[in-house]
């Protein structure tokens, strides 16, 4: 007899919720503050909790990481943050993802788990 084990300790119908149970879940595994994800609008679809500069990392997100991931320091509310932007292809346009606290040797694979994620998620 097979045992099957689920993987994914939460799951939600609702989509919205779904990307932010991934990003919260790719956030933590990375060790970093938040993540966030970006239209090519520099509108937020998604995140992984109630970070305040969220708008504000969404919104400069398509111009800091066309056409490769950025990875630097931006000033919020008078603090500087490390910060990673990533673009990917998400069906027909692009979608950023964005990493608060991110660190730079380890920031790519969480980008590649959270992009997987995503898509999976939006293809559903």
């Amino acid at each position: 007899m097979q045992v099957f084990h689920e993987r994914r300790g939460q799951r939600s119908d609702s989509k919205r919720e779904a990307l932010m149970l991934q990003l919260r879940a790719c956030a933590r595994r990375a060790g970093v503050e938040a993540m966030v994800l970006a239209d090519q609008q520099g509108r937020i679809i998604a995140r992984s909790d109630r970070l305040s500069i969220a708008d504000d990392l969404a919104s400069f997100s398509p111009f800091l990481a066309k056409p490769k991931t950025w990875f630097g320091q931006m000033r919020f509310d008078g603090e500087s943050r490390t910060v990673a932007v990533s673009p990917f292809q998400l069906g027909s346009s692009t979608a950023f993802l964005c990493a608060v606290g991110a660190k730079r040797h380890s920031i790519g694979g969480v980008f590649l788990q959270a992009t997987a994620g995503v898509r999976r998620i939006m293809t559903t």
